[in-house]
């Protein structure tokens, strides 16, 4: 079977839509119909912030919905890029990115889910989730985690900071998809 339920299993999500999530963040639906093929899905995002200046934060999670055993949820931190960096290619454009992110994401008793810290030019480069311009960064082995709705969850962002980077913005999602061909 090719359904959303059919590859992940059940989850809260196919219950209560997006509507069991509270926390920091703003939480969209990001599924994208289409039959038997379709894709559910949502988005968590979080303010932006300015690639030039150290930034740090914690974002509370509750309620994060789920679409089954199987299906992890992302944290991304999305370079934004409505005119397009002036490089030739990703590889020069990740070359002028020398900051670095860590990342942190601890449940309601504090024991750590999952944690990375790495330069922003070693993570994945990927293309962005729907609707998005720019460049989703992710680190391969550690940005993910599947979601339990009956927990809390704390994310922690730390980002150094590129004065050479100054006015460029990025912000840190989490989205969470099941589904399609």
């Amino acid at each position: 079977m090719f359904t959303a339920c059919g590859r992940c299993g059940w989850g809260t999500y196919y219950l209560n839509g997006t509507r069991s999530y509270s926390g920091d963040g703003t939480i969209s639906d990001a599924s994208v119909p289409s039959g038997f093929f379709g894709t559910r899905g949502y988005v968590i995002d979080f303010p932006t912030f300015d690639l030039g200046q150290r930034f740090e934060a914690s974002y509370h999670l509750s309620g994060v919905p789920t679409l089954g055993v199987r299906a992890p949820a992302e944290i991304s931190m999305m370079v934004d890029d409505p005119r397009g960096f002036l490089a030739s290619s990703v590889d020069s454009l990740k070359d002028m990115f020398k900051a670095i992110l860590k990342c942190s994401l601890s449940d309601s008793s504090g024991a750590v889910i999952t944690k990375f810290e790495a330069p922003l030019n070693s993570l994945i480069w990927s293309s962005p989730i729907h609707g998005r311009s720019g460049y989703a960064l992710y680190e391969l082995h550690k940005s993910f985690f599947v979601p339990n709705s009956k927990e809390k969850y704390t994310l922690t962002i730390e980002y150094s900071g590129d004065p050479g980077l100054s006015g460029k913005t990025a912000s840190i999602y989490l989205w969470c998809a099941c589904g399609g061909s």
